[in-house]
């Protein structure tokens, strides 16, 4: 009996365990009945094709984080910067039209695929003097063009919402939503600047030209390649630098900043390469040395995220200090003040595309969407 009784109680303590939930940063962590969930650890039930707008957004994140590891800065503001909700609006209104499908079973894939991604491809561009950056790599709906659990369903010459949609090519909006697919151009053919060539290559000269890696020749739009941590410097691809003197960011490698080291002479101060700073270290206004998409805050002296709507913005404490940048909107005037102000919405007049927010892009003097709805 009382060997019948302590078998009831071990059952009985083992049917009370709570497990602890498997983490994960993919379905592929997972077993086979289960899926990796928005809190990152695994959850009952596969992934299912009605789960598509869930899934783009933990795709877009996942992106953000690895833009994070590579290039240093916050996952957030990343994710802010790449606009979930846009992009994913866009891809949610394709698969219920049809131009692409989702496919539940490569997501696990296809998460790995982005998180594979060489830094060099997500590399910050400069957009004006001032400082103000954007992911160029994603600038025209090309974000999950790689990512095999969308497939494509338009031809050439069909009609499409983002370059997901495309089979072979990329979605051309430069007309107007909904835009066109359009063939990459085939390396050594002949190419415009509106063309987009096969990737791993650049129009220059009125032809698609192979980027070049280390020690190659980068000259008349030769461009370096984007998997080496190289740049183009007295026409040739050299290595980014970790140390030394530097004149801007792109001679330095990633995850590092050509800083000011004598901050109150402002724009006439040497420079060097340094590692960047985290959210929360300690820094100097003025040496432009926080991570990408944030500042160095005069008061507190540390790295601070870029700011939101109405917060001061431009350069805090003259040439010499810190410029800080607008992350979702633009700076501008407000009365006497210089702030972030909210992006100008579609269809309203713009001069150049970062007065329109990240996922908006000015076409003929007005704002209009990157990503198709």
């Amino acid at each position: 009996m009382r060997a019948t009784w302590m078998l009831l109680g071990v059952l009985w303590l083992g049917c009370s365990v709570t497990l602890t939930p498997v983490p994960c940063q993919d379905d592929l962590h997972c077993l086979e009945s289960q899926h990796c969930g928005t809190e990152a650890v695994c959850v009952e039930g596969v992934r299912t094709a009605q789960m598509v707008g869930e899934s783009c957004r933990a795709a877009i994140w996942s992106v953000a984080a690895h833009a994070s590891e590579c290039l240093g800065g916050s996952v957030e503001a990343f994710g802010r910067l790449l606009g979930p909700n846009d992009v994913c609006t866009s891809v949610e209104s394709s698969v219920a039209a049809g131009r692409q499908v989702f496919r539940p079973e490569e997501f696990g894939a296809c998460l790995r695929k982005l998180r594979s991604k060489p830094c060099g491809e997500l590399s910050l561009d400069e957009t004006n003097r001032e400082g103000e950056r954007r992911l160029d790599a994603f600038a025209q709906g090309t974000l999950l063009k790689d990512c095999p659990a969308f497939e494509p369903h338009v031809a050439t010459g069909g009609t499409c919402a983002n370059t997901a949609d495309c089979q072979g090519g990329w979605c051309d909006i430069t007309e107007g939503c909904s835009g066109m697919c359009r063939a990459y151009i085939p390396v050594s053919a002949t190419c415009t600047s509106q063309d987009r060539c096969e990737k791993g290559s650049s129009c220059s000269g009125g032809h698609c030209l192979l980027d070049v890696e280390s020690d190659g020749r980068c000259i008349l739009g030769v461009k370096c390649s984007s998997g080496s941590d190289t740049h183009c410097e007295n026409g040739r691809c050299i290595a980014r630098r970790t140390e030394g003197p530097c004149v801007g960011d792109e001679q330095c490698s990633l995850r590092y900043r050509c800083a000011r080291t004598q901050p109150p002479l402002g724009n006439d101060s040497p420079k060097e390469c340094r590692p960047v700073k985290a959210l929360g270290e300690a820094c100097e206004p003025g040496a432009l040395d926080c991570a990408p998409l944030s500042y160095c805050d005069v008061g507190s002296r540390s790295c601070r995220p870029a700011p939101g709507s109405s917060a001061p913005c431009g350069w805090l404490g003259g040439l010499s200090g810190e410029f800080v940048s607008c992350l979702e909107s633009r700076c501008g005037n407000s009365g006497a003040s210089i702030v972030c102000l909210p992006p100008a919405p579609a269809g309203d007049i713009c001069g150049e595309s970062r007065e329109c927010g990240p996922t908006r892009f000015c076409r003929s003097g007005r704002c209009a969407p990157l990503w198709c709805g």
